[in-house]
């Protein structure tokens, strides 16, 4: 009987272990996605600001394009004037 109450015991033990384990493990698991949550969120975020400078540069060099275009047609322009009026 003594054998039987050990051995009931000791499977007792055994089980309580597994059972921390478990609980230990669920919630090493809750953090694990926590942090999948979070790096989601800093992900969509990141994306978000990217695009939107990634927007705001490709306007800046737009902006430079049409600025220089122009600056070349006014030269332009002054020197085919200048060659009209100094054939006249």
């Amino acid at each position: 009987m003594n054998a039987v109450q050990k051995e009931l015991d000791s499977t007792k033990q055994v089980l309580f272990n597994n059972i921390d384990k478990i609980n230990e493990r669920g919630q090493r698991l809750d953090h694990l996605e926590q942090q999948t949550q979070d790096l989601s969120i800093q992900s969509r975020t990141f994306n978000q600001t990217a695009k939107k400078a990634n927007r705001a540069m490709w306007w800046k060099n737009k902006k430079w394009t049409i600025a220089i275009s122009i600056l070349v047609i006014v030269i332009l322009a002054g020197i085919i004037g200048g060659a009209i009026k100094g054939s006249h």
